[in-house]
């Protein structure tokens, strides 16, 4: 375990180099705006008494295409093309959005898949698609050129460092603050991802169907 005096003083270094590069986890600036939540969110409530609920997996065709998605409330709603909603209720925000490391709706997270925001964070179809957007990302430009400190302290919140979230990844995956990115292997990349699921947290919740009888 390495020292929290030793973390603080690299988190000190770093804090100012992250508010001057960008820390939204996209490297773009922060847009609260939830564009799926209106009409289309306001229908379905409007309407769900007139669907029959289910909490069978096999709801709708096979071959359904993940549409939009959207918070309903406390839930996270995903439309499909063959008229079927999933409803993701309870759990954690990561768990209900299938975005394993909070990713914000941004550019990158929609080139890689994003299908709309809830609860100001990108929502993917399913876990597999966040869990590859997240890793896409540590392995971007971005990231790769920081240390581990750097990448941590900005993914997490460069205006307000946190020691303990950077001991527990660097911990976690046995790899120095100092480290940088760009001399991970693959495996660790992989480490590092499942560092951050852990951190950000993931909770599974609920889900159930909503279809035309």
């Amino acid at each position: 375990m390495y020292a929290t005096a030793v973390v603080g003083a690299i988190l000190l270094a770093v804090a100012a180099y992250s508010l001057l590069t960008g820390g939204e986890r996209s490297g773009e600036p922060k847009a609260d705006v939830d564009s799926k939540k209106g009409l289309k969110g306001q229908q379905f409530a409007d309407s769900r008494e007139g669907l029959v609920l289910s909490d069978a997996s096999g709801a709708g065709s096979g071959d359904r295409v993940p549409l939009r998605a959207y918070a309903q409330g406390r839930d996270t709603v995903i439309e499909y093309s063959d008229g079927t909603v999933e409803i993701r209720s309870g759990g954690t925000v990561s768990w209900r959005n299938n975005n394993p490391g909070n990713l914000r709706n941004y550019s990158f997270s929609q080139r890689h898949g994003s299908i709309g925001q809830a609860h100001k964070f990108a929502v993917f179809p399913n876990e597999d698609t966040g869990q590859r957007a997240m890793l896409g990302l540590l392995k971007s430009p971005q990231y790769k050129s920081r240390t581990l400190a750097e990448a941590i302290t900005n993914w997490h919140n460069p205006r307000v460092p946190n020691l303990e979230y950077v001991a527990n990844v660097s911990k976690l995956i046995g790899i120095a603050p100092t480290t940088p990115l760009w001399t991970l292997s693959h495996s660790q990349f992989e480490s590092l991802a499942a560092a951050i699921r852990r951190m950000e947290g993931w909770r599974v919740g609920r889900v159930t169907y909503a279809y035309a009888p």
